[in-house]
């Protein structure tokens, strides 16, 4: 790291461009600014890339100056939008929440978790977990499926799954969302019964609330349980299980990694 732009040797997001062989930095941020009650609440990680390799989104809780930032005072865990190319600390805050996800208890509030794609191709279209009230569904603050639309320069928001009551013990989360290349689809795991049959079986639909693989059509706003299997006996609770799925620029294949037995 630069000992100018990282004196405190604090973790920051940096790009390195192969063709040029070159280090540029995202983040230059300090310890010091974050600290409430003696605790440092500051933190940068989980950078991702879009196709085009022209937007970053990442996962911080400092306080980024600026038009479309500088909304973090509490300095909770929150994502941020840099476009490739422009200034050191110049980024977009693209959630604004408060506190914790209601279930799991005390969780995080936002997620961007390994394993996924949460960008499509030209970075116009981002995928995301949370507990936030984005599309004014979600004030009970269940973590859901989020989708943001990130073409004008004020983003707008989706919502993609719907749990209509907190309950601790039927609630899900873990669902490593990611969306094509293409834009068109969103795949996940998912504890939730999103395509209930008439009759329901292992076979027919998700009743039993195993970890199953969902692909969302975006255009249609439509989903389609892609596996069937029971309820796993390698995990007590389900909702525990994690899923990541990929599905290619037509959405018609589909792979994923299933903890099944």
């Amino acid at each position: 790291a630069n000992a100018q732009l990282d004196p405190d040797g604090n973790g920051e997001i940096f790009l390195y461009d192969a063709a040029a062989k070159r280090y540029s930095q995202v983040t230059a941020t300090r310890d010091t600014d974050s600290i409430v009650n003696f605790v440092v609440r500051g933190f940068n990680n989980f950078p991702n890339l879009s196709g085009y390799g022209k937007s970053l989104v990442f996962l911080s809780a400092f306080n980024f100056a600026g038009a479309t930032a500088n909304k973090n005072a509490d300095f909770n865990g929150e994502l941020f939008i840099h476009n490739v190319g422009t200034a050191l600390n110049t980024v977009q805050q693209l959630t604004e929440t408060e506190g914790t996800a209601a279930v799991p208890f005390n969780g995080a509030i936002n997620l961007l978790p390994a394993f996924t794609r949460p960008f499509n191709r030209t970075g116009s279209l981002l995928v995301f977990e949370s507990a936030g009230n984005f599309a004014n569904k979600n004030a009970d603050k269940a973590r859901e499926v989020f989708l943001a639309d990130l073409s004008t320069p004020t983003p707008t928001f989706r919502q993609i799954t719907d749990q209509t009551a907190v309950d601790a013990l039927k609630n899900d989360f873990n669902f490593l969302a990611s969306i094509n290349t293409t834009g068109t689809f969103v795949t996940f795991g998912s504890t939730l019964n999103l395509t209930p049959a008439t009759t329901s079986s292992v076979s027919a639909d998700n009743g039993d609330g195993s970890r199953e693989v969902f692909r969302y059509d975006i255009a249609k706003a439509t989903f389609r349980q892609l596996t069937f299997t029971p309820v796993s006996q390698l995990t007590l609770d389900q909702r525990t299980a994690t899923v990541p799925s990929y599905a290619d620029a037509a959405g018609t294949a589909v792979i994923f990694s299933l903890e099944s037995d």
